[in-house]
């Protein structure tokens, strides 16, 4: 087999069959070495062609850290490169991605994680898993489905800077908090009497140079102390300079240095390809910390980036904390991710996993003393720190907001003694905020997140950057409130989402034996084109509909009317209300549930209440919630004496129209349910799932564990020898 000129050996000679694309695995000896040209190629299809890996930075890498033992995984077609990794051994039944401490990127190049199913029989020795390190989304952007073969776990916030427009308009956007902290710095360094200077190195010999002068700064510092700094002739001095020769012999690598007077002070690593500029490593003069030179040198660097390398993305390539967000427009989380031969497999290993941390003597880490745990039992107690963290996940949904949860409370819980809010500080700074509900059974204490069939999304509000270990005070709070926990289950949430892997790994982490579980299908609309694209892109029945059944509600005098205003709420309720009582829907059981919520999304400008009228009678009214770019078909009904008339067809087309024209929402959702007439207005589908997680250490826990593990297993046995057949007729 070949493409483009590379001999590749076939599956087929050892016994495999071919089919559109297949694997080959070639053992590599310190570098890419033909295979550099493809892999590149396969890079610059990827949305960012990451610098790290550039087949410059691969080599470098395995020329100074390679063992040996790797292999180049490739999946081709005869004509051309679909994918490829560079993996190693590691233990019976495990391959792994070549990952040295000197990336943050693993090398994989591939569209989705089914390609790895044909691998397994591809590599040279037994694989059951294969765990592909440090994944970027921008590079492998597949969902992950909870309860398949392949599971994912956040390890590190990386963030970006669009290089669009000029700096000015960048630094514009940038909190007054940062703007003041640099300019104070930039006038402290004046008012000392320093000459400040910046310098860039772009030649090979400059870059050469200026990469011993940061070996040297970068060896006086704490990193040396650690083993983690590029001391002068070391060993990581000897890899970078071999891979930023290499990139600056194209003039794709820069030092950005900072200078007080003639002594270095600050500097910064960068390689570059044609679409991404990323910095590798930075360093500061510790002894001058009080002038924040480093930050002073990012400014610097933005503004060489925003001026050299416009309409390409400034990469951090770095695990972020709160500061570096202040700097950065867009975030990400890169991940583990870990690969199972068969599904059965990756329970077995789950449950070993869990088995070691329910064992006594678990958890006997050091206390962390940086941390605090606040437990208050109303949104309206909540501390105004936390409270407007907790407003700040309106950009994801209004219905994680502060405000959601208030009007819950008042409308549903009011008189139910188990809400709390969980408050989990570092340094007095909120990093976590969990609401849920707790009630005490005959079987032991119980919490499930603060919701019920209103919320068609729930999630806790997490920091982005914290990591599973952060959150242990947080889950021994739950374990321990209120007395021994059996069960925590937290629902309806995305599946891959920031907070589902991260709270899942943090029970499981700390002790608790955590399942996931289905909830409902949810359609919705991504990236939508202007109104008339849409509309073109529709089934040409749902067009043939909605022209003929407009005309037909016009003849018959229908009108429609979109409410929005806080001064239109009472109206509109009164409106919607009627319609819903003439539907075919039960009464609502929390009455003031809905005119709370109207009155809360009239506030924050969300509220789109649609109304269809025939002559003076309100026929059809749906309550859609827009909001940051979103739009959410939250409620809906129509008057079945007017069925005829298609009153929710002609009010939905109406609505979206507006949202797409007028508010220009990237994604319209229509929520919970999988019902046959969403597929007419939307062009995907994805899940929501549940977390419950059981403290086997309580009775109560451990009978939970017990029934949930056996009813999936006798679930599992049946689907796998007693499949579904079609009746007999």
């Amino acid at each position: 087999m070949s493409f483009r000129g590379i001999h590749l050996k076939p599956l087929e000679a050892r016994g495999i069959p071919a089919g559109p694309a297949v694997w080959s695995v070639i053992r590599l000896s310190g570098a890419l070495g033909e295979y550099a040209a493809a892999w590149d190629r396969l890079n610059s299809r990827q949305q960012i062609c990451h610098p790290m890996l550039d087949s410059r930075y691969v080599d470098s890498l395995l020329q100074h850290y390679g063992e040996g033992n790797e292999y180049l995984c490739l999946l081709s077609t005869s004509e051309e490169l679909r994918g490829a990794c560079i993996l190693q051994p590691k233990g019976l039944g495990v391959w792994r991605s070549f990952l040295p401490a000197q990336t943050q990127v693993g090398p994989q190049l591939l569209d989705d994680y089914d390609a790895l199913d044909g691998l397994y029989h591809a590599l040279p020795t037994y694989a059951a898993r294969i765990e592909l390190l440090c994944v970027d989304p921008h590079v492998i952007t597949c969902n992950i489905h909870p309860a398949g073969r392949v599971r994912a776990l956040p390890q590190a916030l990386t963030v970006s800077v669009p290089l669009e427009g000029t700096f000015e308009a960048y630094w514009a956007t940038r909190s007054r908090n940062l703007v003041r902290s640099v300019r104070r710095y930039e006038k402290l360094s004046q008012s000392a009497g320093m000459q400040v200077r910046f310098t860039t190195e772009r030649e090979p010999a400059d870059v050469k140079a200026a990469l011993l002068r940061y070996a040297e700064l970068e060896s006086r510092g704490w990193k040396s102390e650690t083993g983690t700094a590029i001391a002068p002739g070391g060993e990581q001095h000897h890899f970078y300079e071999h891979l930023m020769s290499s990139f600056a012999a194209d003039g794709r690598a820069l030092v950005c240095e900072m200078w007080h007077d003639d002594r270095l002070v600050a500097s910064r690593l960068l390689v570059h390809t044609a679409t991404s500029l990323a910095i590798l490593k930075t360093t500061y003069a510790e002894d001058i910390a009080r002038f924040a030179p480093g930050r002073l040198l990012l400014k610097h660097v933005l503004e060489v980036a925003f001026t050299e390398f416009s309409g390409s993305t400034l990469e951090f390539c770095t695990d972020a904390n709160a500061d570096t967000l202040s700097w950065t427009s867009r975030q990400r989380h890169i991940e583990h991710v870990s690969h199972f031969q068969r599904r059965s497999i990756g329970i077995a290993f789950g449950l070993a996993k869990l088995a070691t941390r329910v064992l006594p003597g678990f958890g006997t880490t050091a206390k962390d003393l940086t941390s605090t745990v606040t437990v208050v039992d109303s949104c309206a107690q909540l501390p105004e720190d936390a409270k407007s963290f907790l407003d700040e996940q309106v950009e994801y949904s209004l219905q994680l907001s502060a405000v959601w949860f208030q009007n819950l409370e008042k409308a549903v819980f009011q008189n139910d003694a188990g809400v709390r809010y969980f408050i989990l500080k570092r340094l007095d700074v909120p990093i976590a905020v969990v609401p849920l509900l707790i009630s005490t059974k005959r079987m032991g204490v119980r919490a499930e997140s603060l919701g019920n069939y209103y919320t068609a999304l729930y999630s806790p509000a997490l920091k982005p950057w914290v990591k599973p270990r952060d959150l242990r005070p947080l889950v021994e709070a739950i374990r321990t409130h209120g007395g021994a926990l059996a069960s925590l289950t937290l629902s309806p949430m995305d599946p891959n989402s920031f907070a589902f892997k991260t709270m899942r790994a943090a029970f499981s982490t700390h002790g608790l034996v955590t399942f996931s579980f289905f909830c409902f299908g949810n359609w919705y609309l991504k990236s939508p084109p202007d109104w008339t694209g849409y509309l073109a892109s529709r089934d040409g029945k749902v067009r043939s509909t909605l022209k003929r059944m407009t005309q037909r509600l016009i003849a018959e005098g229908g009108r429609l009317e979109v409410l929005s205003s806080p001064d239109d709420v009472e109206r509109g309720h009164a409106i919607y209300k009627q319609v819903y009582d003439n539907s075919w829907k039960v009464p609502e059981p929390y009455p003031d549930f809905i005119p709370g919520l109207m009155h809360l999304c009239a506030k924050a400008g969300a509220l789109r209440l649609g109304i269809a009228w025939v002559k003076d009678k309100p026929v059809a009214a749906q309550f859609w919630i827009v909001s940051n770019g979103r739009a959410e078909i939250y409620k809906l009904a129509y008057d079945e004496a007017y069925k005829a008339l298609s009153p929710g067809t002609i009010l939905t087309a109406h609505l979206m129209k507006l949202a797409l024209e007028n508010d220009k929402v990237v994604e319209v959702d229509y929520l919970i349910g999988d019902d046959a007439y969403k597929v007419q207005w939307m062009d995907r589908r994805r899940e929501r799932w549940g977390l419950i997680a059981y403290d086997v250490r309580t009775v109560a826990g451990f009978g939970g564990c017990m029934t949930e593990a056996f009813g999936r297993l006798v679930k599992l046995f049946r689907r796998q020898w007693w499949p579904e057949r079609a009746p007999i007729k």
